[in-house]
């Protein structure tokens, strides 16, 4: 993920990268205590650490959301499909690549 200037990074309570934020949300997150400023004024890009765990969810259908909507299209199954369309896809991935490939028919227009 590159670096964006209105972007803040999350790191856990262990000080593991969750994901990046809007800067507005993490501000949020440290005024109501529940995040710490780890990186120093002025730094770009700005860097919380959570201090409570699950203080932060992610809100539905947002990037960092993990796909709730059904017809999302997760880093998972895109290369379970690229593996598939070389031959390699093997067992439980089958099951994978025929419920990606009905989502991608509903996302190829019909004429």
């Amino acid at each position: 993920m590159g670096h964006h200037a209105n972007r803040a990074r999350l790191h856990g309570i262990n000080g593991n990268f969750l994901t990046a934020m809007p800067i507005a949300e993490a501000e949020l997150l440290v005024e109501r205590g529940s995040a710490q400023r780890i990186s120093r004024p002025g730094e770009c890009p700005l860097r919380i650490r959570l201090l409570v765990a699950g203080a932060w969810q992610p809100k539905p259908l947002t990037p960092t959301s993990g796909c709730a909507a059904p017809a999302c299209i997760t880093h998972r199954e895109s290369e379970i499909n690229a593996l598939s369309a070389v031959g390699l896809a093997v067992g439980e991935q089958r099951n994978v690549v025929s419920r990606v490939q009905t989502k991608i028919r509903g996302w190829v227009p019909t004429r």
